[in-house]
């Protein structure tokens, strides 16, 4: 058995952001990594623990390291627009 990694100290995940950098959608990524669309939504909000095998799939999915899956990153390094003001 594969435990989850523990999120007891509230930490947040990239997920979402790397998704959408990538103009991919919950359903798109879900067949990619063979999971359900409600599993990636799930991981996206962290209701759902996410296994270290898990964390290195989505990892290679959108080329970044594990760690950068729980790091936050400038928008320049996920691909999104910058708002200067």
């Amino acid at each position: 058995m594969v435990e989850e990694i523990d999120n007891d100290a509230g930490m947040t995940n990239n997920l979402k952001n790397l998704r959408e950098a990538r103009k991919l959608t919950q359903k798109e990524v879900g067949k990619m990594l063979d999971l359900s669309t409600s599993a990636v939504c799930r991981h996206e909000v962290n209701s759902r623990g996410l296994t270290l095998p898990r964390v290195e799939a989505y990892a290679n999915l959108y080329k970044v390291s594990a760690a950068e899956i729980f790091v936050t990153l400038p928008h320049d390094d996920l691909g999104l627009p910058r708002f200067d003001a």
